[in-house]
């Protein structure tokens, strides 16, 4: 496993946090298959979670936890918090 940090820099980590799917289209090598896809087009932010845990489960834990809070988040903002 590598580091993050190492391949990573805060430019990224802003592309992720504000375009996505642009980030993970144009500046990530990781994926491929129908789920990536899948995820690619309709959670982007927790197909980044997943692919978090798969490359720096090991190396990067609080990457991984941030980035599962920031996928959480958005994704009780899209849903919405008042249903009538």
């Amino acid at each position: 496993m590598h580091d993050f940090w190492d391949t990573h820099s805060g430019w990224f980590i802003l592309g992720m946090l504000c375009f996505p799917r642009l980030t993970m289209l144009f500046f990530t090598s990781y994926g491929s298959g129908f789920l990536y896809w899948a995820g690619w087009l309709f959670v982007p932010q927790l197909t980044v979670a997943v692919i978090a845990i798969i490359l720096y489960g090991e190396t990067n834990s609080g990457v991984d936890l941030l980035t599962w809070i920031w996928a959480l988040i958005c994704l009780v903002s899209k849903t919405g918090g008042d249903h009538d």
